[in-house]
Formats: C-alpha cells, structure tokens, sequence
C-alpha cells in the first residue's frame, strides 16, 4: 500500500548505512529502539582454547600411522620365511598401499567432508588398526596382500584430515607451527616401530614376528579411542554448500586440474614426484633388512635405522632453509648427495655405514620439503589451485611409491643381493637433481611471461 502524507503509523526504517550517506543532517525523529540481541559467534580458532589438546590427538593419530606403516619392515626376515615370500612378492605386498592410496585419496575427501574430521580420522585409525591385526594374523602372501592394502584405505582418511583440522582451528599465524609439529609424528611412530620391533615386542612375546604388527594394531586401537575422547567438542560433520554450487565447485577443481596438467613444467614436477617417492619409499621399507643382511643383529639394525629416521626430523627445518636461499643449488646438491649416499651403502655396511645412514635420513625427508617448495614456486599456481597442485604431485608420487618397495625386491631377488638395488635407487636420485635443474630453469623463463609474483601458500602434506 502507498502511504500518504499524514499518515501516523511508524516510518520504516533507513537501509543500514543510510544516516552516515546522509550526512550529520540526517538525525532520527525518535530514539532508535534497543537492537535485538544477537547469537554468539562461533569461536574463532584464535580463541579456541582447544586447538592445541586437539592437535595432541592428531599427533598421537598421526603417530599410529606410522607405527602400523612400519610393522612389517623390522620383521622381513622371519616374516619370509615363515610365509615362504621372496623379496620380488615381498616388494608388491609393501608397495600395494600406495597404489590404493592413489584412488581412495578423492574418495576419502569426499567422506571426510560428509562425516566431518572426528569421525573421519577416527575411521582411518579404525582401519589401520585392522590393518595392523590383520597382518600379524595373514596365512600368505595373498592374506597379507589384503592386510596392507586396507592400509591404504585408512591413509589418506589420515593425511587429508590433518591439514583440514590445521585450517579450520588455527588461525593463519599458528597454521606453520601447527603443521610442522603434526609432520614429525609419523617420523616419530616410525622410530618406534623400528626401534622396539626386535629388541621389545619380539624378546617379550616369544620371538613370533606376528607379535610386531599385532601390538602396534593394539596401541592403534588405544589412540582411536583416545582420539575420540580428544575431540569431543568437534562439529559432527562440515557445512556442505547446495547441490548446484557443490557441483560448480567441482566442476571447477576438473578444469584446474586439466589445466595445470596442460603446463610442460607441472608434467616434470609430477615424474620428479614419481622419482623422489621411489627413492623414499624404497628406503622405507628395505632398509632395515638392507642393514640386517649386511652383518648385523635384526636388533642393531633397528636402531640404526631409528637413528636415520630421527635425523629426518631435522631434515625439513634445515634443508627448506638453505633452498629458500639457494632454490636451484640446495635441491640439486641435496639430491646428489642422497643418491651418493645410497650408493655408498654398497660397500659400508654394518654399523660402520652409521654416518651414511644418518646422511640419508636427513637428506631424504629434507628433499620432499623441497619438492613441495617447488611446487608451491610453479608459474601460474597461487592460492587458487594450490590444493589440486598439491593433489596432483602426492597421487603421482605415490605412484613411486608402489614401485620403490617393488623394484627393490624384484632386483635384490633377480641379482641375489642388494647393491643393484641400492644403485636403482641412486639413479633415481640423479634423476631428481637433474629434473630439479631442468624444471627451475624453465620456470624462471616462464615466471616473466604471468604477471605478478605467485602467493606463497601452504600446501596440504600427507605422509610420504
């Protein structure tokens, strides 16, 4: 109805910003009438109070993912023997997680936005506790096959919910802190399984092999449960945007994809991803029977290994400082100096190769730093496509990572040692130095063509 002068009913309110467009002319007729109380906001995450006991909980999460990735590796030995599995069907069980890894990753994305972050991590650590249990109870090669495999199904559950937790409850100026300090975890369970396997758990129960994986499930178990009672204030399940918009979403990730695959640089970061994962994940999973083979105790060899690992965790901090002072020189001398290393591993051997394998920990862990930096530095990927980049470059690696455990068995059993194998692995290696080369040269060429600089962002990080 059209009001007519004169009118006594109350004038309708001016649109928000109205008086101040008007100037100190425009003042009210009446006093406004008290705003309604409005609802609490969400707390922030610099003001949750939480966040960091929630941190712990994916830490200890964080820590049975590496545990239960290392059950196996100490206990090769009785392990073969007893299921009477050469090291070429040895390298395709340890290998197989990975290449599950590469097609559950988007399906786990998908639960994990569905479910939100309590339940999703949760269901990662209930599969790799099942995992864990089904290994120490595998009969053959078949039975272990599935054991590690469902490993795979539950690790990406894992490494996509992490940084989502980071996002959402840390505010920006903590999210560096809080991803460094989550990425040492499954170093951490890592050195404990290897550690513990042969001079704990195995003297303990009685010297079965079966014991190793079983006990790591259990602790497993415990952090799940643990993690579950941690997490108790987290939102059930994250807001989902409407059908339409969802769809627009991921019609867009499809062409970000499509697009940065159509980029000659980004095709050589993904085989770079290929090469540095071989090299990593068949140094995780052979090199303690490397060493034990080489002369000493399946005991002494565990803790030469722990020290390995421990040294990867100074690795990251120490290399990603000098590449971000030296982005060509520190990548190339790093990985050289890697696949020297490697190869020095055929003639030291024993505890007289300690320093080597200290070298290597460091070397190889500071070296997947950099290959995230470089991605991150790529002409044309900013914080836009960040996350499919980083997508792209972890599913090509894992690749890799299926064919390190499997090239390294299948050639130790072809050549009946493993010095081809360790030398498989330093050409890998100079592989990577050279595509380093070849991709920082291309890009400086390249970054003068977009205009401005790309914004550096943080990538998600999954275990490698």
């Amino acid at each position: 109805m059209t009001r007519q002068p004169g009118d006594n009913d109350t004038p309708p309110p001016a649109p928000p910003g109205a008086e101040a467009a008007l100037g100190a002319e425009a003042t009210p007729a009446a006093p406004p009438a008290p705003a309604a109380p409005t609802p609490a906001a969400p707390t922030s995450p610099a003001a949750d109070p939480h966040r960091w006991l929630l941190l712990a909980g994916l830490w200890a999460v964080y820590t049975a993912f590496g545990l239960v990735v290392s059950s196996l590796a100490p206990v090769l030995t009785p392990l073969g023997e007893d299921l009477g599995l050469s090291k070429s069907r040895l390298g395709v069980i340890l290998g197989i997680w990975p290449a599950v890894f590469v097609f559950a990753s988007v399906p786990s994305g998908w639960f994990l936005d569905r479910v939100g972050i309590r339940w999703a991590l949760f269901a990662g650590g209930a599969l790799m506790c099942l995992s864990g249990v089904l290994r120490g109870l595998a009969t053959g090669g078949a039975t272990l096959l599935v054991a590690v495999a469902v490993f795979g199904l539950g690790a990406p559950m894992i490494s996509n919910g992490a940084p989502k937790l980071v996002v959402s409850r840390f505010p920006e100026q903590e999210r560096a802190k809080a991803t460094a300090l989550y990425l040492t975890a499954p170093v951490a369970g890592q050195i404990i399984a290897v550690a513990a396997a042969n001079s704990v758990i195995r003297p303990l129960a009685g010297g079965s092999w079966r014991s190793v994986p079983l006990v790591l499930a259990a602790v497993t178990g415990i952090v799940c449960v643990l993690w579950l009672t941690l997490s108790s204030r987290l939102e059930s399940r994250s807001p989902q945007p409407p059908g339409p918009a969802r769809l627009r979403i991921d019609s867009a990730g499809r062409r970000g994809a499509r697009a940065l695959l159509r980029e000659p640089v980004m095709r050589l970061v993904l085989v770079m991803a290929v090469a540095i994962f071989f090299v990593n994940h068949g140094l995780n999973n052979w090199l303690p029977k490397i060493i034990e083979d080489s002369g000493v105790s399946a005991e002494t060899a565990g803790y030469l290994v722990s020290a390995s690992y421990a040294a990867g965790l100074l690795g990251p901090l120490s290399v990603t400082w000098f590449g971000s002072r030296r982005p060509l020189a520190a990548p190339v001398a790093t990985s050289l100096c890697l696949a020297a290393a490697v190869a020095c591993l055929t003639v030291l051997s024993g505890v007289a190769a300690t320093p080597l394998l200290l070298l290597i920990g460091f070397l190889r862990f500071g070296l997947i730093a950099l290959c995230v930096l470089t991605v991150m530095a790529l002409p044309g990927v900013d914080g836009r496509n960040m996350g499919i980049a980083s997508g792209l470059f972890f599913t090509a690696g894992e690749i890799g990572g299926f064919g390190g455990p499997f090239a390294v068995g299948a050639i130790a059993d072809a050549s009946g040692g493993f010095a081809a194998s360790l030398l498989t692995l330093t050409a890998a290696a100079v592989l990577v130095a050279t595509l380093f080369g070849v991709i920082h040269r291309r890009s400086t060429r390249e970054e003068g063509t977009i205009p401005g600089r790309p914004a550096r962002v943080e990538p998600h990080a999954p275990v490698v």
